[in-house]
């Protein structure tokens, strides 16, 4: 964890000097890992993905996105009936926009989180975030979310939602 937070700090440090928000179109590819911040207490998987964000600036200070991925959560999930699963796949579909204060930004997504396992639905999803980018490279830590939705009683929280993630995200910009 120490490598990791070292790692971050260089990084952020180094690029400090670089102009952060062009006014044009930029393309980036990243990864996140994704924790559990709310489910219920069975919910102990942990998420790996892969995403592509399109942003456009209207602005220096404010840009639209658009951003699809594919996350893979591993770990222990137990359903209110008592069985067991190990393993479940979204494929977040989400559009927003960013806020920026130099380099720095908040961040607000909207979309859908499609079904991309059996044992899930796709439902209703909103991504909030904070972070920093400069010309190539973009980290965030985001708040990702699927909002309870109402449901017939006997689907899982993975069916109809509730259960939320704290992910860490990396991109690099290609333009």
């Amino acid at each position: 964890m120490r490598t990791i937070t070292l790692f971050v700090a260089t990084t952020i440090f180094c690029s400090s000097g670089l102009h952060s928000q062009p006014r044009k179109n930029l393309l980036g590819i990243g990864g996140e890992v994704s924790y559990p911040v709310h489910a219920y207490e069975s919910n102990e998987a942990i998420g790996i993905g892969i995403n592509i964000k399109g942003e456009h600036f209207f602005s220096p200070k404010f840009s639209g996105l658009a951003n699809i991925g594919y996350t893979f959560y591993r770990g222990k999930l137990v359903y209110w009936d008592g069985t067991k699963d190990h393993d479940f796949a979204l494929v977040p579909v989400l559009i927003g926009a960013r806020f920026f204060v130099k380099k720095f930004y908040t961040e607000f997504e909207t979309g859908v989180a499609v079904k991309a396992s059996d044992n899930t639905s796709s439902i209703f999803a909103v991504a909030p975030a904070i972070g920093f980018v400069n010309r190539k490279l973009d980290l965030a830590m985001r708040f990702f979310a699927a909002p309870a939705m109402p449901s017939i009683p006997e689907n899982t929280f993975l069916e109809k939602g509730g259960y939320s993630y704290l992910t860490f995200r990396i991109f690099y910009n290609f333009n």
